[in-house]
């Protein structure tokens, strides 16, 4: 993982000083090395710049900019399979200077042009400036793992890893788009907009050329989910099995390749439980660290259920305690906002930022992360409706049983404060949420409905992209990259998640049991206890409890400040407790952007 920036203009000079303010702006994503590069040398009207974070080639080959021949290339991001591209492009006759994956990718992209982006097997986000044409070249994975943001204005051309590198000297103007999904729905980066009117996130699974001559940007995408998923009669589970198994062990295999050492976290939950399992089953090291977060004397402390996986394993593990009574948001706010950048609509994230910090302090520089497991295998409780609606339809009353299991698993899964939530609900109290809201928010937020997908397979392509997963990539991505650390995703191998989007919906959710297919692979591995443990568990952060314990200086806080752009302050206070009782993800999210506002200058 690194860090990336460029600009273009027609008024060469004018942008002499841009790149090191990028540069150091991008600083915390690549404390190895820096380097830029101008285009032409005498007055540049391109220019392209790179942070490093060493992690697979440690040597001085992996400088960038990487020229060659009027090409120059800024790359942030892995590609697994390099080493096969590699042989294939030999063959070609393509004669390599390195042994870096950064030079692969320029290659390919000179052989196969965008074609190469569907061979690569990684993460990324790249510029590719070809002199000779005089075309820039950007390109995003397909699931956002590696940030990239642009600036248009005129004929000027502007593009980052950070929003930070972008709003140097900008001024302060708010996408009241944006910000009205986020106060509304909780929903980011689910569009190419940014909090920041002139300010877009590059989308995912897109590439894009910009014509020098004329600075017009053309976008392109190159690749989507897969549309159909296959019926029962054209896969056999025992089929579906293997191929599973051997997808999630060649992508395991793939992200443990690295100069750096490797720490894994582990919740006791299912996802994290399964990283662990196919580390031991392809790793021949003994005292591989793993983390488990502990909330002692509560039901979120999973440390028992995190033990007895390990056990399974004998002393391939060195099993590390975090205490998450430690991490404390309100000493630490300020810090995390910047780190984050824009409003988050979970402080779960911080519990996460946290334990990186620790493995980052053991010396680690890659942690193998869980994230999009729930998104691929269907592990939400909330699939479980549109399941049953799947289940009716084409089943109708001889699915009754399996349906009757679904509605077990939802209700075992629902805590005391869901109960109630979902009880408020249907006794009519959304409206009174929505009265909430109309008097906390100004009348000229735009409002854009929002309703989500309510069939099975779109709903599950829906929290994949936009709805979801790409949130949570970027957000990751910033506080990882912050000290740095990189994270390494095995649920969101292309390959895995090609497979997964193909497979009938039966194979996903069975007879009330989420992540069949995952589960099925984990009873063979680890105790039963832990691979059908119905309720669903992770990382926590009990953003009620956080709330009502600081409710009296928040309450203070939201009347010292006086004037935010959008909301009112004052009517938060006012209705503190009345978001706290029914809403409080809602009340984090406008608390949230409160302080945003305060920590960048706009109240």
């Amino acid at each position: 993982m690194c860090g990336i920036a460029g600009f273009f203009t027609n008024k060469p000079n004018a942008q002499e000083t841009k790149l090191p303010r990028m540069l150091a702006a991008l600083r915390h994503r690549g404390p190895d090395d820096k380097g830029q590069w101008l285009w032409p040398a005498s007055r540049p009207k391109l220019g392209l710049a790179h942070t490093r974070y060493a992690v697979s080639d440690l040597s001085a080959d992996g400088h960038q900019p990487f020229s060659a021949d009027g090409w120059a290339l800024v790359f942030n991001g892995e590609i697994y399979n390099h080493k096969a591209l590699r042989a294939s492009l030999m063959q070609l006759g393509y004669t390599f200077q390195t042994q870096t994956d950064t030079e692969v990718v320029l290659a390919a992209w000179r052989t196969w042009g965008p074609d190469c982006l569907n061979r690569f097997r990684g993460f990324w986000a790249f510029a590719l400036a070809d002199t000779h044409s005089q075309k820039l070249y950007l390109a995003r994975d397909p699931f956002g793992k590696a940030p990239l943001y642009f600036r248009q204005q005129a004929q000027d051309f502007y593009f980052a890893s950070n929003l930070g590198a972008l709003r140097h000297n900008q001024d302060k103007t708010l996408n009241p788009n944006a910000l009205a999904d986020y106060l509304r729905y909780g929903l980011r980066d689910h569009t190419r907009q940014t909090f920041w009117q002139d300010i877009e996130q590059f989308p995912p699974a897109h590439w894009a050329m910009l014509d020098l001559a004329d600075a017009s940007l053309h976008m392109h995408h190159y690749w989507n989910l897969p549309e159909k998923r296959l019926a029962t009669q054209d896969l056999s589970f025992e089929h579906a099995e293997k191929q599973f198994s051997d997808l999630w062990l060649q992508s395991l295999e793939r992200r443990m390749q690295a100069a750096l050492p490797f720490g894994l976290t582990l919740s006791g939950g299912l996802d994290s439980s399964a990283i662990v399992a196919a580390v031991a089953e392809l790793s021949h090291e003994k005292g591989i660290p793993v983390f488990t977060v502990r909330f002692p004397g509560t039901p979120d402390d999973e440390w028992a259920a995190a033990t007895k996986v390990l056990q399974c394993f004998g002393n391939q593990f060195e099993h590390i305690a975090l205490n998450g009574f430690d991490f404390k948001l309100e000493e630490n706010w300020s810090h995390f906002l910047a780190v984050q950048e824009e409003p988050f609509h979970d402080p779960v994230l911080y519990t996460d930022y946290c334990q990186q910090q620790v493995l980052k302090s053991h010396g680690l520089g890659i942690n193998l992360n869980g994230a999009g497991g729930d998104e691929v295998l269907a592990g939400y409780p909330a699939y479980l409706p549109a399941h049953a609606r799947y289940l009716w339809e084409k089943a109708g009353l001889t699915a009754l049983p399996e349906i009757a299991a679904d509605a077990w698993m939802i209700l075992q899964n629902l805590s005391p404060a869901q109960w109630w939530q979902l009880t408020r609900k249907y006794l009519g109290n959304q409206s009174q949420n929505r009265e909430l809201l109309q008097q906390i928010l100004t009348p000229d937020l735009p409002d854009h409905a929002y309703a989500p997908a309510s069939d099975l397979n779109s709903l599950l392509r829906e929290k994949m992209s936009h709805a979801q997963m790409y949130y949570w990539t970027n957000s990751l991505q910033k506080h990882y990259m912050h000290l740095p650390i990189e994270p390494r995703l095995p649920f969101l191998d292309l390959d895995l998640v090609t497979f997964a989007y193909t497979l009938p919906a039966e194979y996903l959710i069975h007879k009330g049991w989420t992540k069949y297919l995952l589960r099925r692979w984990l009873d063979k591995r680890i105790p039963a206890e832990i691979a059908w443990k119905r309720k669903k568990t992770g990382f926590p952060f009990n953003t009620a409890q956080w709330l009502r314990l600081h409710g009296a200086d928040f309450k203070r806080a939201l009347t010292d400040i006086k004037t935010v752009p959008l909301v009112s302050t004052r009517a938060i206070a006012d209705n503190y407790e009345a978001l706290l009782n029914r809403n409080p993800q809602m009340l984090w999210r406008l608390f949230c952007y409160v302080k945003w506002c305060e920590n960048q200058g706009i109240c």
